[in-house]
């Protein structure tokens, strides 16, 4: 169980300090409005990933992987958002 999860936060690092779309995000919102701008779009980056992180690594990610109706569902729903 340890190991999977330093295996995971390994590869959450990883996969954060790698330029992306997120680079591209921040980038676009200092040009367009500066500093402010760009501390916002990093503050939402930052705090987002371990959310994801903590829905990722929950029970209820395991129900939904395995259970083809709950994955169909929450697919459109992310999709009206």
């Amino acid at each position: 169980m340890l190991s999977d999860l330093l295996g995971v936060a390994g590869l959450t690092v990883l996969i954060m300090i790698t330029p992306g779309a997120d680079l591209a995000l921040v980038t676009r919102n200092t040009i367009a409005g500066g500093r402010n701008a760009d501390a916002w779009a990093s503050a939402g980056i930052v705090t987002g990933n371990p959310v994801h992180l903590g829905l990722f690594a929950s029970p209820a990610f395991g129900w939904i992987a395995t259970n083809a109706l709950a994955f169909t569902v929450l697919k459109f729903a992310a999709g009206l958002i």
